[in-house]
């Protein structure tokens, strides 16, 4: 994960009066920003894709001209490192075979600064109350400065919030709310629903039997959809194997909450075990809530670096969930469209921002091309 499309970039740039070919229409005006994992210090042992520290770039459009800046965001732990200048800490999600390698790892990382892992804010961005976030699911999202992309520190929403914020909050297009949920290795689910203006207007929580990787959830106008997946992040477990695992034959759910219930009021749907990174989009269709996601029959985090392994192949699957026979089905869109589901591989969905929750004609996917070698296209 440190050549090609994921080599690191050591400056941070700022570029104004950038050379255009063609015109930009002056109707087009605002900033255009990104986020990705970015390892400002030579990584040691077991480094993952995951753990680099994020880095926005972004561009500015502006009266038909362009600029263009990037920055690292300096969360409280690459501080540390910035102020000692070398790596501090230790790489955890890339040493799945080496238990006393990930522990020592884990231990030092503690002992630097009480956390298990790295801070690194690298994963997304979310626009909201006239604050830029940048995000990652292990800790508080760190507010940024716009245009110019500077680090002001990690916000906690005037208090409002406690804990980890997961990196893909949802906004609803219609009434502006602000939905997000926090999980750890206490088997508990924080979930939140803000107002447009960053006010808190509802909160609650609800447990799991054990800790696991959330990564992402779904809303509609009614309900908020979470996946509990045999990926398991329980400390006992990690000190046991040295990572997070995926279990086959473990429990596999999805929970339905209103979105303004209390958290005893979820309801649970046992479906066959998988795991999901990415939710594309859900909306109510009668008595049923559809659910599109990208799912993987089994997971490692380390198949990133071949992506030619089909038993960790994700694809485009929709999920039906009947609020009233209490029953989910589960179909292969890609087989349903007549493609070859060897070659279409797919990741990270989305529907346009302003058709969240409702039902949407059309879904972007960044289509992962399988190769016989130890790399892959997207």
């Amino acid at each position: 994960y440190l050549s090609g499309n994921f080599a690191p970039v050591s400056a941070e740039v700022t570029a104004t009066g950038l050379h255009v070919e063609g015109v930009i229409p002056k109707e087009l005006s605002g900033l255009f920003v990104r986020n990705g994992p970015n390892p400002m210090f030579t990584p040691g042992e077991g480094y993952h894709w995951f753990e680099g520290d994020g880095m926005l770039h972004g561009v500015v459009l502006d009266n038909g001209a362009a600029s263009y800046c990037n920055r690292v965001v300096k969360t409280e732990h690459l501080a540390l490192e910035l102020k000692a200048q070398r790596r501090i800490f230790r790489s955890t999600l890339g040493l799945e075979k080496k238990r006393i390698s990930a522990v020592m790892s884990a231990f030092n990382n503690i002992r630097q600064s009480g956390d298990y892992a790295k801070k690194t804010a690298n994963t997304a961005l979310l626009h909201h109350h006239r604050k830029l976030l940048a995000l990652l699911e292990i800790s508080l999202p760190v507010e940024m400065s716009v245009p110019d992309l500077d680090t002001i520190g990690p916000y906690n929403f005037g208090g409002q919030w406690t804990g980890s914020f997961t990196a893909h909050p949802k906004v609803d297009p219609e009434t502006g709310e602000l939905l997000a949920f926090g999980y750890g290795m206490d088997p508990t689910v924080q979930y939140s629903v803000f107002d447009s203006s960053g006010s808190l207007k509802h909160h609650t929580t609800f447990p799991l039997p054990s800790s696991v990787m959330m990564h992402d959830f779904a809303i509609t106008p009614n309900y908020s959809i979470f996946l509990d997946l045999p990926y398991s992040i329980t400390l006992s477990h990690v000190l046991k194997t040295g990572s997070m695992s995926y279990d086959p034959h473990g429990r596999a759910r999805i929970g339905v909450l209103g979105r303004y219930e209390a958290g005893d009021k979820i309801r649970w749907f046992d479906i066959e075990p998988c795991y999901i990174f990415h939710v594309g989009n859900a909306y109510e269709e009668g008595d049923e809530i559809v659910l599109q996601v990208c799912r993987y029959p089994s997971m490692r985090l380390n198949y990133l670096r071949s992506l030619n392994d089909p038993d960790v192949a994700a694809h485009l699957y929709e999920y039906r969930i009947n609020l009233k026979s209490n029953s989910v089905s589960l179909t292969n869109l890609v087989s349903t469209w007549g493609l070859d589901t060897s070659i279409y591989w797919s990741e990270f969905p989305r529907v346009p921002d302003g058709l969240l929750g409702r039902p949407a004609r059309y879904m972007y996917v960044g289509r992962i091309i399988p190769r016989l070698t130890k790399e892959a296209a997207y």
